[in-house]
């Protein structure tokens, strides 16, 4: 399976992109685009044209690399109930993001696929060369920690309370990133 960045991480970092040096006014042209088609129908030039400078961008965003996943951790929680154990896939990214994606049991047992749709799902997963994007079955909480970090280099998990213990109460989970600081000037 495979998870592209979630549509939060996309439009947060496409905010922080800085401006490209060989396109002029690229910045205003698309904030102009954007507030007009707010209020009313694009001409097809415009909306082309729209769609371009936002293509435009979005390469320029995987370029430079910010999107990369820079660590993945895995979580197994079992509460000690008698339900299933939940399994959580905490993805960082390079420009400073945190992707939380529960990972659908499916994954990572097999035997217990949804009934809804496990005739389709085992469709799909038959045919060969489908690989499934984890974003779309999921929902994923996203961060970012531009408030703290340039970028994130390394991630980890800690479980918080005792994992087992059978009352189900909540696991509290920790995640902890380290990067290079924000406003610190590079030596």
């Amino acid at each position: 399976a495979i998870a592209y960045p979630s549509q939060p991480i996309l439009d947060t970092a496409m905010n922080q992109l800085s401006p490209s040096p060989y396109t002029q006014n690229e910045d205003e042209t698309l904030e102009e685009l954007l507030n007009l088609s707010r209020n009313q129908q694009l001409s097809r030039h415009q909306a082309e044209h729209l769609e371009e400078l936002r293509q435009g961008r979005l390469e320029r965003l995987y370029e430079t690399g910010s999107l990369c996943v820079s660590d993945l951790v895995p979580i197994i929680v079992d509460n000690g109930t008698s339900t299933l154990p939940s399994a959580i896939l905490a993805i960082s990214r390079l420009g400073g993001f945190v992707e939380i994606l529960p990972v659908p049991e499916w994954v990572w047992l097999p035997n217990h696929l949804d009934a809804q749709n496990s005739t389709a799902l085992e469709e799909r997963l038959r045919y060969r060369g489908y690989v499934p994007n984890l974003m779309e079955f999921s929902d994923v909480k996203a961060l970012s920690t531009s408030q703290y970090h340039v970028d994130i280099t390394a991630m980890d998990a800690y479980l918080t309370n005792n994992v087992g213990a059978g009352d189900g109460s909540p696991v509290e989970i920790v995640l902890a990133s380290c990067g290079r600081a924000k406003n610190r000037d590079i030596e």
